[in-house]
C-alpha cells in the first residue's frame, strides 16, 4: 500500500511539473510574440512591419499558375482590344454600293489601243 502511495504522490508532482512546464511555455511563447510585435523598423519615415512565421501563399504554385492564366488572358484582351480600334480608326469605309447599272465594272466598254 505504502509503495502504491509513493508512486501516487509521484505522478501528482510530475504531473504539477508539466503543468508549470507547459504554463512556462506559454508565457515564452506570449513575450515572444509580444517581442515580435514590438520589433517594427523605420527607415526614411516608412514603417516596415515583420512578416512573422509561416510559408506565405504567394509562393504557392497553383497560386502562380491562376495569376498567370490571368495575365495571359487580360494581355490578350487588351491586345485585342488594341487592335481592333486601331483598325476601325485607321480604315476608311470603302462606299463600294451600286448605285446604278452603269457603275458596275462589267458594263464599261474596254478600250482597245
Amino acid at each position: 500500500m505504502e509503495a502504491i502511495k509513493k508512486k501516487m504522490q509521484m505522478l501528482k508532482l510530475d504531473k504539477e511539473n508539466a503543468i508549470d512546464r507547459a504554463e512556462q511555455a506559454e508565457t515564452d511563447k506570449k513575450a515572444a510574440e509580444d517581442k515580435c510585435k514590438q520589433k517594427v523598423l523605420s527607415a526614411d519615415g516608412f514603417v516596415v512591419l515583420p512578416v512573422e512565421g509561416g510559408d506565405s501563399i504567394l509562393g504557392s504554385v497553383a497560386l502562380r499558375i491562376v495569376m498567370g492564366s490571368w495575365w495571359l488572358f487580360t494581355l490578350i484582351v487588351c491586345s485585342s482590344y488594341t487592335a481592333n480600334l486601331a483598325a476601325y480608326l485607321t480604315v476608311s469605309r470603302m462606299d463600294n454600293a451600286v448605285r446604278k447599272r452603269v457603275s458596275m465594272p462589267g458594263d464599261q466598254p474596254l478600250s482597245r489601243e
